[in-house]
């Protein structure tokens, strides 16, 4: 537990840390919940026809997956 203290914090005892730390974690979570979408049926559907595009040409979704990646590893 001191080890953790100092590294994440640099105060070897967790318990002065504590306070610190809880509002750190506040802090993240409301980043995440700000910039999460909510999810709807509406994105697993789109998300099913896509496979399913997919899966009636692979070859074709290769390749466009494999140029979109390259692009993005470009970028």
């Amino acid at each position: 537990m001191v080890w953790l203290g100092v590294k994440h914090t640099g105060i070897p005892v967790p318990q002065i840390a504590y306070g610190y730390t809880l509002q750190k974690v506040g802090d993240l979570e409301k980043k995440i919940n700000s910039t999460r979408r909510s999810w709807s049926p509406q994105i697993f559907t789109e998300r099913a026809a896509a496979g399913k595009a997919a899966l009636a040409a692979p070859d074709k979704s290769f390749a466009e997956g494999k140029a979109k990646l390259e692009q993005e590893l470009a970028d």
